[in-house]
Parts: C-alpha cells; structure tokens; sequence
C-alpha cells in the first residue's frame, strides 16, 4: 500500500511510548525532528498550506462555522529539538488568516498536562491523550 499502516511512526516492538526508555525517547524525538527539518526547507508547500488554510476558514466562515485551531502536543523529547523557526512558522499560518479563529496552542502547557502515556510516539496522541484534549477544548467551547 501507498499509505503507511496506522500506528506509531517509530517500530516500538510491541511497546506504548511509556515503556520506551527515556534515553529511547530522545533519540527518537531528535530523529523526528531532524526528518521535519528537511521537510521544513520546501518553501513553497508553506505557502501552500498557508493558501489552503486561508480558504478552508473562509468556507467555514461563509457557512456559519467559527473554526478553532488547535495545536495538539508534542512530547518533550521531540519539542527540544525542533527549530524554533518551525515553532514561529505555525503562528505565522494562524496569523495570515484573515478573519477571527479560535487558536489553542496546548504545547504551551504541554509538560503539566501531558504525560507519555498520553503519546503514541513523538508527536501523535493515544487515545488518552485525545480524550484529555477533546475535553479541554469541549470545556472552553462549551461543548
């Protein structure tokens, strides 16, 4: 298949990323962000995204709908090796919409929040950790 298999991006060998070491959880987190380094330096699907983001808000807009932008948690062991370019460049993509949205950012509170088991790996939730943000956001919108 063309599509990678659901799961985690990295071959745990049967483990969650709580029970990967943490020493195995730097290496992992330096090598997702080295690999989203490289995928960083294309300029021009940025501005892309940028253009699609721009129209999807719009859509929202033209149909009643009040997007939020939620920036869903890195873990630390991926955070303090990414670029802080790459950082500013999601706020630039929120920033360039032209009508109001709400924003959440959760790696701002990401280290009181979130703990591994709340991971699948580097950057993506386990059920636990979409559960705990689904409420969150739930909370402040009222759902």
């Amino acid at each position: 298949s063309q599509f990678r298999a659901r799961g985690t991006f990295f071959n745990l060998q049967g483990r969650t990323w709580a029970q990967v070491t943490e020493n195995e959880r730097q290496a992992m987190g330096k090598i997702r962000a080295e690999s989203h380094k490289k995928l960083f330096q294309h300029k021009a699907s940025f501005e892309e995204n940028k253009r699609i983001l721009q129209e999807f808000v719009s859509f929202l807009y033209a149909h009643d709908v009040t997007p939020i932008v939620a920036i869903t948690p890195f873990t630390p062991e991926y955070d303090c090796f990414v670029l802080n370019e790459m950082k500013e460049s999601v706020l630039e993509l929120v920033d360039g919409v032209q009508e109001d949205e709400h924003y959440v950012d959760f790696n701002e509170n990401a280290a009181d929040l979130f703990i591994p088991s709340n991971f699948m790996d580097t950057g993506h939730l386990s059920a636990s950790g979409a559960k705990k943000v689904s409420n969150i956001l739930a909370e402040m919108f009222g759902a």
